[in-house]
């Protein structure tokens, strides 16, 4: 905590830490059904190796934590989405981009496979719609909000492009709604938060689509509810609190997979916050903490935004340029090669744009506060010399 009480943002390194392992969980269950490992989701190994879900819930409960932590500070409206908006964009510009660029030598290579891949007609299937329906979707897919539109409306429009795009769609409409939320439930009680937690899990059953926010939003509310536990300053409140987030444990272990989401998220914001024993926070901070971790996890939104590009286009290298024909060989180079490309590719796009957008809205904000109060001195001084 500060002395005004607001928990530093730089105080959770266990939550950077994992949402870099998350994004690169994420990648491994991408890259090993490109290479043609015999994975499928839901069932033996292909639960870990195949199926990134676990992931995208942990760093949708992280993203309900780390806006809930922003918006507690009270930033007006105008600082708020500025700094969203240059924080998610401009790397997700770059990553569209390039997707955009590769389409076409993606379903090409898709199309001619000399093997067979799990997954592989599901993403030919949504490319092939991106090419179809090509202007409508980059579209929607310019401004993030292609979530917002049926997939029995306009085919793939969740998956358009890049297939993982569905999360970050997902995360801009939260961005636009959070202020709202958080306005609406932080001065609230107990019984007010499960009411509101049940009622979004209700939704959640009806509207399912997963790039659609109420699919999601009870998710992303755990996070608001943990925020408000780590800076209650009321045991009594904090308690209560602590009893919904009990609640909403049980619920994350009735939709099966979500809960181990919630577990990893625990886990981290436990050590960072101080509510595991000294023992476990040692292993967590160990694990979470270390540089390389914490690097992951800087780096962790490029990585996500242009992992799928650089897995097609070292596929096609290997195939097209270099006549590898060997199914393990392929496997094994597609893997490590593909990792080292996007890794490095993320680093770059860190340094020469995520960074420098993410320091240009602060300085924004900085300006236009700077302003505001200028302007309150110069009125206070006139009122003060009015007869």
């Amino acid at each position: 905590m500060t002395s005004a009480g607001v928990p530093r943002a730089d105080n959770y390194l266990e939550l950077e830490g994992l949402r870099g392992w998350m994004a690169f969980w994420v990648f491994v269950t991408h890259v090993s059904t490109m290479a043609t490992l015999p994975l499928e989701k839901g069932s033996g190994w292909g639960r870990l190796l195949a199926d990134g879900s676990i992931a995208v819930g942990a760093f949708i409960m992280i993203s309900g934590f780390v806006i809930a932590l922003s918006l507690h500070r009270r930033p007006t409206l105008d600082e708020f989405f500025i700094r969203r908006a240059l924080r998610i964009f401009p790397v997700y510009l770059v990553g569209l981009f390039l997707s955009v660029l590769v389409l076409d030598l993606s379903i090409q290579f898709l199309q001619n496979m000399p093997w067979d891949a799990p997954r592989r007609l599901d993403r030919l299937a949504y490319l092939q719609d991106s090419a179809d329906n090509f202007w409508l979707h980059l579209a929607l897919h310019i401004p993030l909000l292609h979530g917002l539109v049926p997939e029995s409306m306009l085919p793939s429009t969740s998956y358009a492009f890049m297939g993982q795009g569905w999360s970050l769609t997902l995360e801009w409409q939260f961005y636009l709604v959070a202020p709202l939320l958080y306005a609406a439930v932080r001065a609230r009680g107990a019984l007010v938060h499960l009411a509101v937690f049940a009622g979004l899990v209700v939704l959640s059953q009806y509207l399912r689509q997963g790039s659609f926010l109420p699919s999601y939003l009870w998710l992303f509310y755990i996070g608001i509810l943990f925020q408000l536990v780590v800076s209650a300053t009321d045991p009594r409140q904090r308690a209560m609190l602590l009893a919904v987030c009990a609640a909403a444990f049980v619920v994350a272990m009735w939709r099966r997979q979500p809960a181990a989401s919630y577990l990893l998220f625990f886990v981290a914001l436990g050590s960072a916050a101080g509510m595991l024993p000294q023992w476990g926070a040692r292993v967590v901070k160990a694990v979470l903490c270390n540089r390389f971790s914490t690097w992951l996890g800087h780096v962790s939104y490029a990585f996500y935004c242009i992992h799928m590009v650089a897995i097609f286009v070292t596929a096609w290298f290997i195939v097209d340029v270099l006549g590898v024909t060997s199914r393990p060989v392929y496997a094994l180079s597609l893997i490590a090669g593909s990792l080292v490309v996007a890794l490095a590719f993320s680093h770059l796009l860190g340094k020469w744009v995520e960074q420098p957008c993410i320091r240009l809205g602060k300085r924004i904000v900085a300006a236009r506060a700077k302003r505001r109060s200028g302007g309150t001195q110069e009125q206070s001084l006139m009122e003060g010399v009015r007869p």
